[in-house]
């Protein structure tokens, strides 16, 4: 009877679980490695989507805030439904589905008052990173759209801040998304070194048995599709196993974890075929080194791995350099998303380079001492470099990513705290018009230590835009904040800080008596008279004095007296208005014999002798003038601190003067430049100057009367400052009946979640270094299971041996850890100051290199771990070795 021969195809899923079966140690390695890397990437990838929703849903203001909303306001057309359906359409093709639009009525109804507006806030159900884009280019055309199309009827005003806000939200968005990938593309070469070198690994231990099967029969083909099908396999199972881990956690956190993570299904199918990929090559070209059958090429690959390596250590200095040069755009974009995953590869290539030379000098050293150890370790070490160098790579890449995550949370966190700071200025501001006791109230509030009053208008000088803060010197020391790299607030207060020339008011009543004479006695009694007082805090308000009037004895002449009560407190003149009635246009009143008192006692100031109130007739007249001023006729120039982007653009230094012209009113401050500084709290490091803010009142009063014009009027304060705990703000706000704001940054909340990926993805990669450590471990000491009997034979005992090689894994991990964080801060220092920069968009400072120490220590805790438990495996393979009946050659 004749007798049939199975078919070969019929045996390969049979060779593949008795091979997976014999190798199962090692599979279980590739297992864990594949799962831990689709688990990391494909959850930190959903999880930075989360993230940086929620960081944009959060970044942008509430509606019940003027920053939250845009009103467009037009008045009503005589057919409403038209207009109505203009606007809705108008509405729809700029904005879509990206906003809520409310129509509101306002004013009277018939009357002249009455408005139609339209107010428009963010859809919170759609607002995300791939609708505010959409949103801020809307918001930003829709003003002008709107006067141009039939929704406006003779016109049209625009209110609110929503357009800003949205605008900063939206670069921070742009910035966050160029950035999540940098540190998932990093964990990805870790991840695919990791499995390459288990692969190599599981090829090397089946040497032997490829060339058996090769010897029996087995065709390349078929020796391709075990491989094959035995890595699609584990990638398989791996995939399964990875997208539960992350699923399961995910079904409870609401209806936006699900969808985000079912979202990373072509992250996980690219890592599977990857992995598969990966693992059938890799371990197909270590078998046919193992068995020698490609000797010839292995030659050629170990010649060519330096120029290779050459070759990736210039490109990668290429790309660095773009990196740092390019400005912002795709190429920018894509040279800074590719440089820390060609730095990591490179300094992975160089601490393997520099392993051979640093181990062989530890040999050198470690032989001049007597006895087996540590002569005998540090020389296995030195001997079998290759064998160590997958894991001296593994731990480098490892540690230099750690380091690169901890760079980044330090500079970034640093800097968007140190540019919130430094552009707020203080901890807490109001914008309104300060008056008097409004200071003494915010410091009334718990929290709040200190308050002043300040001035915050936008200037210009030879066309160049800036912006002036005024400020009492004396509470800049302890009002500002203290910020690196900008300029310390006791030496701006010194810069600019000048004498004082107001005048003491002791008492509770200010008068005024002169003598009046004009052709129109009425006009006389018309005359307002108006006093500019400062009080401690440096808060400048106007006061109004009572006018009263009365025959002269002289009969030709007018008694003119006026008077007022202060308000609570001590008050210091800066000023003394007298101004004409508007109904006297063309009226002339002298006014003569000066006096000015306090509670009946005179003040100590010079008054002239004269003051004319000209009359136009035909020709500009002076309607109102100064009878003092602190300042005198003309006044002299205030000290200015000014930035260096300021004094760069107008090739200003200390000592020269500058003239800076108020942009609502067209006035000019003459200034010399006291100091310059890179920054400037409350300023940042944008064109601006700060300023003395009662040397600033008192140089905006000079006393020189100019025909045509009014007296001149210093600016009042317009925010209020407080230093102190930012927590006590919503009090403070409730006192003053204004919002209060506190340092924060729209764009940079945004690019938060940048940090907590980056941190993950380093730690992540840790876990998955040491993972492979063990294995690595493992399998290099299956290796040497001669050396263990004739160690053994020369009176060394196992437990030594164990000891013995577990130092070599330590001093192997410790090598390559130290040459990782090497090569990761000389990274950290080239590269991440420029991703900082475009993580924080509203950077005021520079970043300074810095490095958060916690994300490198835990990552070398956790190699550290998977040490451990290598010199677990390794004790249990030497005890299990030593116990070893078999004989072969062997040398230690």
């Amino acid at each position: 009877m004749p007798t049939t021969t199975p078919r070969r195809e019929a045996s390969v899923p049979r060779l593949i679980r008795e091979r997976t079966r014999a190798s199962r140690g090692v599979l279980a390695s590739i297992l864990a490695a594949i799962v831990v890397s689709t688990t990391l990437l494909c959850g930190l990838s959903a999880v930075a989507d989360l993230q940086l929703r929620a960081a944009v849903r959060a970044a942008v203001p509430d509606a019940d805030v003027p920053e939250g909303w845009l009103q467009l306001q037009t008045r009503p057309a005589a057919d409403a439904a038209v207009q109505d359906a203009a606007a809705d359409a108008l509405f729809d093709e700029v904005l879509g589905d990206t906003a809520v639009v409310e129509r509101l009525e306002l004013g009277d109804p018939g009357t002249d008052f009455e408005r139609v507006a339209w107010r428009i806030t963010p859809d919170p159900d759609r607002l995300g990173p791939d609708s505010i884009e959409r949103l801020a280019a809307g918001l930003d055309r829709l003003p002008t759209a709107f006067r141009d199309s039939d929704a406006e009827e003779r016109g049209a005003s625009v209110s609110g801040g929503l357009p800003a806000a949205v605008a900063e939200v939206a670069i921070g968005t742009r910035a966050a998304t160029a950035l999540l990938p940098v540190p998932l593309i990093v964990l990805g070469v870790l991840a695919w070194f990791a499995v390459l070198q288990l692969a190599r690994l599981l090829g090397l231990s089946r040497g032997r048995e490829a060339a058996l099967l090769r010897a029996r029969g087995l065709s390349g083909r078929q020796s391709a599709m075990l491989a094959a099908g035995e890595s699609a396999a584990v990638a398989g199972a791996a995939l399964g196993w990875a997208l539960g881990l992350v699923l399961v956690p995910a079904l409870p956190g609401g209806a936006g974890g699900l969808p985000a993570v079912v979202a990373t299904w072509p992250l996980a199918l690219l890592v599977v075929l990857a992995a598969t990929a990966t693992l059938a090559v890799g371990q197909l070209r270590a078998a046919g080194r193992a068995r020698g059958s490609d000797a010839a090429a292995g030659r050629v690959a170990r010649a060519a791995t330096p120029a290779a390596g050459i070759l990736l250590v210039v490109v990668t200095g290429v790309v660095i350099w773009q990196a740092r040069t390019s400005p912002s755009g795709v190429w920018g974009i894509v040279v800074a998303t590719l440089a820390p995953a060609l730095g990591v590869a490179a300094v992975a290539l160089l601490a393997v380079l520099l392993f051979g030379p640093v181990a062989a000098f530890a040999a050198m050293l470690a032989g001049r001492a007597r006895g087996i150890s540590p002569s005998y370790p540090a020389r296995q070490v030195a001997r079998r470099v290759g064998a160590y160098s997958v894991a001296v790579a593994l731990v480098a890449i490892a540690v230099c990513g750690a380091v690169l995550a901890g760079g980044y949370a330090g500079m970034a966190g640093t800097t968007a705290a140190d540019s919130q700071r430094v552009q707020a200025g203080t901890a807490m501001r109001a914008v309104l018009p300060v008056g008097a006791g409004d200071v003494a109230r915010a410091e009334s509030v718990d929290g709040v230590e200190l308050a002043a009053p300040a001035i915050v208008v936008p200037v210009a000088s030879s066309g160049e835009d800036a912006v002036l803060l005024a400020l009492p010197a004396d509470a800049m020391r302890d009002l500002l904040f203290e910020v690196p790299g900008a300029a310390a607030p006791a030496t701006l207060a010194d810069a600019v800080g000048a004498p004082s020339s107001l005048v003491a008011i002791s008492g509770s009543e200010l008068r005024l008596d002169a003598s009046a004479r004009s052709s129109v006695p009425e006009a006389i009694a018309d005359t307002a008279v108006r006093a500019w007082i400062v009080d401690d805090a440096g808060t400048t308000v106007p006061l109004a004095l009572e006018v009263e009037t009365g025959d002269d004895a002289t009969g030709d002449t007018s008694t003119f007296a006026a008077r007022a009560q202060l308000p609570d407190g001590a008050w210091r003149l800066a000023g003394l208005e007298l101004a004409r009635g508007n109904a006297w246009a063309q009226v002339e009143i002298s006014f003569t014999r000066f006096a000015l008192s306090a509670d009946g006692a005179p003040l100590d100031v010079t008054l002239p002798p004269v003051v004319r109130l000209y009359g136009g007739f035909g020709a500009p007249g002076v309607p109102s003038a100064l009878v003092w001023s602190a300042a005198g006729e003309e006044g002299d120039r205030v000290p200015l601190a000014i930035t260096t982007s300021l004094a760069s653009t107008l090739a200003l230094d200390v000592g020269d003067p500058v003239d800076l012209s108020f942009s609502a009113s067209g006035r000019v401050l003459g200034g010399t430049v006291a100091s310059v500084s890179d920054a400037i709290p409350g300023i940042g490091a944008r064109p601006g100057a700060v300023a003395d803010l009662e040397a600033l009142t008192v140089a905006q009063l000079p006393s020189a009367p100019t025909i045509g014009e009014p007296a001149a009027t210093p600016p009042l304060p317009d925010q209020l400052w407080a230093a102190g705990d930012e927590a006590s703000a919503p009090a403070l706000a409730d006192e003053l009946g204004v919002p209060v704001l506190v340092p924060a940054s729209q764009s940079t909340a945004v690019t938060a979640p940048v940090t907590i990926v980056w941190i993950a993805a380093a730690l992540g990669g840790a876990v998955l270094a040491g993972v492979a450590l063990v294995a690595l471990l493992a399998a290099v000491t299956r290796q040497r299971a001669g050396e263990v009997l004739v160690l053994r034979a020369i009176g060394v005992a196992p437990r030594r041996q164990s000891r013995q090689r577990v130092a070599e894994a330590v001093v192997v991990v410790a090598i390559a850890a130290a040459l990782g964080a090497a090569g990761g801060y000389a990274l950290t220092a080239l590269l991440v100051p420029g991703l900082v920069a475009r993580a924080v968009p509203s950077a005021a400072l520079a970043p300074v290199l810095s490095v958060d120490g916690w994300p490198v220590i835990a990552a070398v805790a956790l190699i550290a771990v998977g040490c451990l438990a290598g010199a677990v495996a390794i004790a249990a393979s030497v005890a299990a070795q030593s116990r070893s009946t078999r004989l072969e050659e062997a040398a230690p």
